[in-house]
């Protein structure tokens, strides 16, 4: 995956604010509470390894089938949003 893909989902499906430093961070917000940050490669033409692509989905708390489809814009923010309100009713977030 390139990193302007990955780096635009999680910009744009993401509620929160926007970290800086030598890579991209941010840190998602729901009802205005920091529920967990991510960080991302800034953006470069090569694509983004396997080890780092798994340490963001992990990082997003999503599956590999769910990462696929928040990188390809089959899952909205709404329903991320909504993953992770199930995550924290759950107990596990």
């Amino acid at each position: 995956m390139k990193p302007r893909d990955v780096a635009h989902a999680i910009e744009n499906k993401t509620p929160g604010d926007e970290g800086g430093g030598k890579e991209r961070s941010k840190w998602i917000v729901l009802d205005g509470k920091r529920v967990l940050r991510v960080t991302y490669p800034k953006s470069h033409s090569a694509d983004i390894k396997r080890g780092t692509l798994e340490s963001i989905r992990k990082m997003l708390r999503l599956d590999r089938d769910q990462f696929d489809d928040f990188i390809s814009c089959s899952m909205s923010g709404s329903d991320y949003e909504g993953h992770l309100r199930t995550l924290i009713s759950s107990g596990e977030l």
